[in-house]
């Protein structure tokens, strides 16, 4: 694009010079005329602009006319030339300093393009990843391939929904984080500038963000979770308790899929494909940033004869892979790994360790219903997305997300603040 812009800026003066040097009463005139049209129409083909070699061909023409029709009259044709050369004159001075004006803004957008690849390079996560290297993926070495176990049909059609749904989201947005990153980095300045949505058209647009602006996202900082105080919770009576959701409807609780409506929400959040940025490979990857939540999630209602909202009081990240066993990291914030990598630990609870082992292909979400609190812990499986860079395979669980709700209204006097729970 710059190439041929300079070639335009250059082409219209010459055209002009040429038509001068063609009416001089000469022979050398006239030839050196027809060589400068025919060097500009050569260069056009050659970067394939016919637009400005059909202009100089036509050019070319015109002036051999001109030469032939003053042969046999100078008046006529000086009568005749004198307007139509200030017209074609005045036409290329108007093109020159528009394309002048458009070089002098693709120079500083491919400044500002070589500016943006510098502030968003090609890295390696191979190094903050390695831990998988070093372990086994849930318990299963990863060359391992047949004793993978067989997803629940359910749990694989949840994951296919999941995957369909993020993908969805993505394309839906008017403009792709990700696809400015590829673009920046796979194409060239002149096809960047060009490409459809990326190009100098939408950049000029003044109501238009810069690129910069759609390359960085907002930081939302730590999102702290205030809950409520609710009803007492006794860390020595950590067993499962099966409730028969039915006999409950009646008390207030939700639904299963309500709560696995408010489990995919978190997880459409912590793993928005817009922050994964472009992926090349897990050595090159630009724009990533990790995986987080930037909003807390609703107080959900329950849609029974007796409606109650409950609240998130308790929201923490389940590790698999990083430490010998699992363990949840904790934080008074919503997860963010930027933040947990230093953060403290603590080990599961007998729910936490019984979910886990019917999470592992079972079940997306084991949940414990009681009339004062809902617990609840929730998959993270690795979707087509993430084995881009996540050495694991389709469905195997990266972590867990276990959730601890309480009333938003307590229905019975305030207790103590909630501790999380003890092994």
């Amino acid at each position: 694009m710059i190439a041929k812009m300079i070639l335009v800026a250059i082409a219209e003066p010459a055209f002009v010079l040429a038509l001068v040097l063609g009416i001089r009463k000469n022979r050398i005139g006239p030839r050196v005329a027809c060589g400068m049209i025919a060097a500009v129409v050569l260069a056009s083909l050659f970067l394939n602009f016919p637009a400005l070699a059909v202009q100089g061909m036509a050019t070319l023409v015109a002036f051999l006319i001109f030469v032939l029709f003053r042969a046999k009259s100078e008046y006529w044709a000086a009568v005749l030339f004198a307007p139509v050369f200030a017209l074609y004159a005045l036409c290329a001075v108007v093109l020159t300093a528009s394309e002048a004006r458009d070089l002098s803004f693709a120079h500083a957008l491919v400044r500002r393009i070589s500016t943006l690849r510098e502030k968003c390079p090609l890295k390696s996560v191979s190094d903050r990843l390695a831990y998988e290297a070093k372990m086994s993926v849930n318990g299963i070495d990863a060359d391992a391939g047949s004793s993978v176990r067989q997803l629940n049909p359910f749990v694989e059609q949840r994951l296919a929904a999941n995957e369909k749904r993020l993908v969805e989201a993505d394309r839906q947005r008017y403009f792709r984080r990700r696809m400015l990153l590829a673009a920046l980095h796979t194409q060239t300045n002149d096809e960047f500038v060009e490409a459809s949505g990326f190009g100098r058209r939408r950049i000029a647009d003044p109501g238009a963000k810069t690129y910069a602006a759609r390359l960085e996202l907002p930081d939302v900082g730590s999102i702290p979770v205030a809950p409520e105080p609710g009803p007492s919770y006794d860390p020595a009576d950590d067993s499962t308790i099966s409730i028969d959701v039915t006999a409950l409807a009646d008390k207030g609780l939700p639904a299963r899929d309500d709560l696995l409506s408010l489990l995919d929400s978190g997880i459409d959040d912590f793993l928005d494909a817009e922050r994964f940025g472009f992926v090349k490979n897990r050595d090159h990857v630009a724009g990533f940033q990790s995986h987080r939540f930037t909003r807390l999630p609703n107080v959900l209602t329950t849609k029974t004869e007796s409606p109650r909202q409950w609240k998130i009081a308790r929201l923490e990240l389940v590790s698999l892979l990083k430490h010998e066993t699992p363990v949840a990291y904790i934080s008074r914030n919503l997860p963010q790994m930027d933040e947990l990598r230093d953060a403290p630990t603590r080990p599961l609870d007998a729910f936490e360790r019984q979910s886990l082992d019917s999470l592992r292909s079972d079940e997306d979400v084991v949940i414990d219903k009681t009339t004062d609190r809902i617990r609840m812990v929730g998959s993270l499986r690795a979707a087509k997305t993430c084995l881009d860079c996540h050495s694991v395979r389709r469905g195997e669980l990266l972590g867990a997300l276990t959730y601890e709700l309480v009333p938003a209204r307590p229905t019975r006097k305030r207790a103590a603040p909630l501790n999380p729970p003890a092994t």
